[in-house]
């Protein structure tokens, strides 16, 4: 037999033994052979069904714990006074502090008049508080931003009241150097009726002067009294003043 159709026909079988293999015939004689489909194996029911309760396990899971943190998140915020909804909890951010508003306080006792009509113009304008603290009653205008403090008589019981009052931030007007002096360690602010400010730089040097005077004075030595009160005077004070409006915390005075 020759060796080429032997190998042919051994060709033949082997395709006939893999067609059948895979559940196929040798293909009718003179019907033209058609490339094999690529075969797909599908996976049994039970894999699949198996897989499916997986995933639903896993995502009831999910939800389970979901719940419960948005649970926790709502009593954790229940307990601070902050209750919310699950799921839509927040850190709660802490409360701004809202600061009093900024007062005017006059030792009226030796303020001159003009200083306190500059002041309820004022008071009337940039709706400030202005209280005037005296051992003696007041007439004031009506207005709820003016009212008068009236103490019993007494050395410093004025400016102690005045003391007690005070806030960081307040207006001052006096002309007792001893009384600036305490409220610039209260963090307020003390202006003179002729308009000079008093600072942490120049306090001292006051004082100083004061002190050396009130000897001079008790040594008999004739010092004469301060100078009369010029029209300047109440320029420089108006203007300080209207700075010290400009720079204050804005805000509604509340009367006490």
């Amino acid at each position: 037999m020759p060796v080429g159709a032997h190998s042919a026909r051994e060709r033949r079988c082997r395709l006939h033994t893999g067609l059948t293999r895979f559940g196929q015939g040798p293909p009718p004689t003179g019907q033209r052979r058609h490339r094999a489909q690529p075969v797909h194996w599908d996976l049994p029911n039970e894999i699949a069904h198996g897989q499916a309760q997986l995933l639903l396990r896993e995502k009831a899971a999910r939800t389970r714990q979901e719940k419960e943190a948005g649970r926790e998140a709502s009593q954790e915020a229940a307990h601070q006074g902050q209750c919310q909804p699950a799921g839509t909890w927040r850190r709660r951010r802490p409360l701004a502090q809202v600061s009093e508003p900024t007062q005017i306080w006059v030792d009226a006792d030796a303020c001159p008049g003009v200083i306190k009509e500059i002041l309820f113009r004022a008071a009337e304008r940039a709706r400030v508080q202005v209280t005037l603290v005296a051992n003696q009653w007041l007439r004031t205008p009506p207005s709820r931003f003016i009212r008068s403090l009236q103490v019993a008589g007494g050395y410093d019981v004025a400016d102690t009241a005045i003391v007690e009052r005070v806030h960081p931030g307040d207006l001052v007007v006096t002309q007792d150097i001893p009384l600036a002096a305490r409220v610039l360690e209260r963090g307020a602010v003390a202006l003179h009726p002729r308009g000079e400010r008093y600072t942490a730089d120049n306090i001292a040097e006051r004082l100083s002067i004061r002190n050396f005077m009130e000897e001079l004075r008790g040594a008999g030595v004739q010092t004469g009294g301060p100078s009369a009160f010029h029209a300047r005077d109440s320029q420089n004070f108006a203007s300080q003043l209207d700075r010290w409006l400009a720079q204050r915390p804005r805000g509604a005075p509340s009367p006490e």
